[in-house]
C-alpha cells in the first residue's frame, strides 16, 4: 500500500493551478446540485450526538472525476479528506499523494486489507474519505456495480454516514464539456447490520437511482440554466461562447449617423 503524503502548500498551489489554467482550458464549468458538507449533518449521528465517520461514495466515469471533486472540496468545504485510489493510477500520477490519495491493490488481498485498515484509521480520526465503489472508470451508460471493498469498509465502521455523489459530463451547446455534480442526502446507519455484499449493493443502488435523477434534471432543464444545478466553479470560454458574444455585440451596435 502506498500511503498519502499530504502537503498543504502543494494542495493550495494545485487548486490555484486548476482554477487559473486547467479548468478554464478544458472545462466550461462545474455545476453543483446539493451540498457536499450539509450543515445539519456535520457528521452527527442519528440522535444528533457525537461525530460519525463520513464516507463520500461517487460514480467513476472520467479521469476528471478526482480533479473535479478535489477542487469542489477545497473551495466549498472545511474538511480535510483522503481519497482511495487504485495503485496503478497512483503510481502513474504520484502527485495525487500530496492531495491525500492512498492506494489499494485489489489483486493482493493483504494489500487490500491494509488499505481498508488505513482508511478506517483516517475516518475514525475525523477525516472524510472519498471512494469510487466501482473501482475503475466505467462507461457512463453501464449500470453501477459496487465492488465488495466499500461494503467491507462500511461494515468495519459500523455507525457511519454515507454521502452519495454522482458525476455527469454534458456538452450541450458549448464546445467544452461541463462537469455536473449532484450531492445527495446523507445516509446514516449502523452498517454492521448488513453483510459486505448487502452494503455494497445498497450503495450501488443508491448511486444508480441518484444518477437517473441527475440526468433527468439535465434533460428537462439543460445548462446553463440547469434547473437545480448552480455554477460552483468557473471554467473557460470556448469558441462558441466568443462567437455568441461577438454576435450579440454586433446586433447591439448602431452606426453613427449625422444629425
Amino acid at each position: 500500500m502506498i500511503p498519502a503524503a499530504k502537503s498543504v502548500p502543494f494542495r493550495r498551489l494545485f487548486a490555484l493551478y486548476q482554477s487559473l489554467y486547467l479548468f478554464p482550458r478544458h472545462l466550461h464549468g462545474v455545476y453543483l446540485w446539493g451540498e457536499l458538507e450539509p450543515e445539519a449533518s456535520a457528521g452527527a449521528d442519528a440522535a444528533g450526538v457525537g461525530k460519525l465517520p463520513v464516507v463520500y461514495a461517487a460514480n467513476h466515469v472520467s479521469w476528471w472525476d478526482g480533479l473535479v471533486l478535489f477542487q469542489l472540496t477545497e473551495r466549498l468545504t472545511q474538511s480535510d479528506p483522503y481519497i482511495l485510489m487504485d495503485e496503478k493510477g497512483l503510481r502513474e500520477y504520484p502527485f495525487f499523494r500530496r492531495l491525500g490519495a492512498f492506494s489499494v491493490n485489489r489483486d493482493q488481498p493483504r494489500d487490500t486489507l491494509a488499505s481498508l485498515a488505513y482508511a478506517e484509521t483516517k475516518l475514525r480520526a475525523g477525516h472524510p474519505l472519498w471512494i469510487f465503489p466501482q473501482g475503475a472508470i466505467t462507461p457512463p451508460d453501464r449500470p453501477i456495480e459496487a465492488l465488495g471493498g466499500i461494503g467491507h469498509l462500511l461494515r468495519r465502521l459500523g455507525p457511519a454516514e454515507l454521502r452519495p455523489v454522482t458525476l455527469h459530463y454534458a456538452l450541450g451547446d458549448h464546445q467544452k464539456p461541463a462537469a455536473t455534480v449532484m450531492a445527495g442526502e446523507p445516509i446514516r446507519r449502523d452498517w454492521s447490520a448488513l453483510s459486505r455484499d448487502e452494503a455494497a449493493a445498497l450503495v450501488a443502488g443508491l448511486l444508480q437511482r441518484q444518477l437517473e435523477v441527475h440526468r433527468r434534471e439535465l434533460t428537462d432543464r439543460p445548462l446553463p440554466d440547469g434547473g437545480r444545478f448552480r455554477l460552483a466553479l468557473r471554467g473557460g470560454r470556448s469558441t462558441s461562447d466568443r462567437y455568441r458574444g461577438w454576435k450579440e455585440g454586433w446586433r447591439g451596435w448602431k452606426p453613427f449617423s449625422r444629425s
